[in-house]
């Protein structure tokens, strides 16, 4: 309340859940008309109370990083004028892990990590408490990693009509843990297949500017090992990369008069020598094969060089420059873990 001139706040590490701790309703709002940066890391979710004490510049950055919850439903930060008219967005999950980042893409944005003890569904969180934070109506980027909760897709498209871009990265294959054993590739590949029939036909009336779709599969190389080394053609076990519901869908667009401009797809191998490198680059013209039946329905098809790395599964995903904000640690120097990263769930 005395320090009107503050232009960052850094919170770490702090629990509020004792009784005589609470914030007194009767505190008045603080106006820190200078702020530039707030973060909280590894704080409980109580702290975040503090917000509805404060008057914030709407070019500001906020920062909720390392939260845990019990459930994701206590999970709530009030909306705040920093947060209107963002237009770009990020959304990953799995399991009890949470990725929220949102921005203008120049000066400003919401950035909010956070994990639930027990490890159930975000889509409640996503579906109802995130369009009452963030007004969704402005963005016209989107960048998403669901994991098994692509149903998610449709009801959040449904608040972005002027959804421009849609990015998802999605698992090819999953690993059958109970044997560690690669499965049949058709029980990865109905993640495009939810994209696209739940998601760009049924909302296709809400997405009326949606023109790039850009599709990074994630390959995991023991599937790439089982393919290339069975009996079979191996580049047949790539052909269902692209199911025919994602052929369907597009025509279905192009004959409303909503084709898209622009399907990129990214392929990304997680690999660490150089046979499997080597694999994997052989991979581009077998994936570009099977999205053939799709290339007559959207002006432009791309298949991008195979993306090969042993730490990053997935690219889409990528910190901006403006979360490094110049005298954001002038007076203070932060331990690595005390500080924002971007610790992403990934395929």
């Amino acid at each position: 309340m005395n320090s009107p001139a503050l232009q960052f706040i850094h919170i770490s590490a702090v629990d509020l859940d004792a009784k005589d701790d609470t914030i007194p309703q009767s505190t008045p709002t603080i106006a820190l008309n200078q702020l530039r940066s707030l973060v909280f890391v590894s704080c409980e979710v109580e702290t975040f109370d503090l917000l509805n004490y404060l008057t914030i510049p709407r070019h500001a950055c906020l920062s909720v990083h390392d939260a845990e919850v019990q459930d994701s439903g206590r999970l709530r930060v009030p909306s705040l004028p920093l947060m209107e008219d963002l237009e770009e967005l990020e959304i990953a999950t799995e399991g009890a892990k949470l990725h929220v980042v949102a921005t203008d893409g120049r000066s400003r944005g919401f950035w909010l990590q956070g994990c639930a003890e027990e490890s159930v569904s975000w889509k409640p969180w996503i579906c109802d408490t995130l369009p009452a934070t963030i007004p969704l109506s402005s963005i016209t980027s989107l960048r998403v990693y669901l994991g098994d909760d692509l149903a998610i897709l449709p009801t959040v498209l449904s608040h972005m009509p002027k959804l421009s871009e849609l990015w998802v990265s999605f698992p090819y294959s999953h690993s059958d843990e109970s044997n560690h054993m690669p499965m049949k590739p058709s029980a990865g590949a109905d993640a495009p297949a939810d994209v696209g029939n739940q998601s760009l036909a049924y909302e296709a009336q809400g997405c009326l500017n949606l023109r790039h779709i850009h599709l990074e599969v994630v390959l995991h190389f023991h599937r790439i090992l089982a393919v290339y080394t069975s009996e079979d053609d191996g580049a047949a076990g790539f052909t269902d990369m692209c199911p025919p519901t994602l052929v369907r869908i597009m025509a279905t667009r192009a004959k409303a008069g909503l084709p898209v401009s622009l399907l990129t797809v990214q392929p990304v191998v997680s690999a660490e020598n150089i046979y499997s490198r080597q694999s994997a680059v052989d991979l581009r013209p077998v994936i570009g094969r099977a999205f053939v039946p799709v290339e007559q329905y959207v002006e432009e098809l791309t298949v991008h060089p195979v993306f090969v790395s042993w730490d990053r599964t997935t690219r889409i995903f990528e910190m901006k420059s403006l979360w490094n904000i110049d005298g954001a640690e002038e007076y203070w120097d932060l331990d690595v873990y005390e500080k924002p990263k971007y610790d992403l769930p990934c395929p």
